[in-house]
């Protein structure tokens, strides 16, 4: 029920899981209750891998491109 809109595609998620666990988006969410979407400036795969690890406490970026690595650091 909730987007991030990332420099190359976009990522579905819930909403909920985010306001817990990520506080930039809760901050995004306090401000704005009706906030069904973001748009963050990053690649996807490192958006995904950094809620990854906001949710499951790990992420895997073994098999990453130079390009996804640099963007994620």
């Amino acid at each position: 029920d909730f987007k991030i809109h990332t420099k190359n595609g976009t990522i579905e998620t819930v909403r909920y899981l985010l306001y817990l666990t990520i506080d930039r988006i809760h901050n995004e969410i306090d401000a704005n209750p009706s906030i069904k979407s973001i748009v963050i400036e990053h690649q996807k795969e490192s958006v995904q891998q950094m809620i990854d690890y906001a949710l499951k406490g790990s992420f895997d970026m073994m098999d990453a491109s130079p390009d996804i690595l640099d963007d994620f650091i």
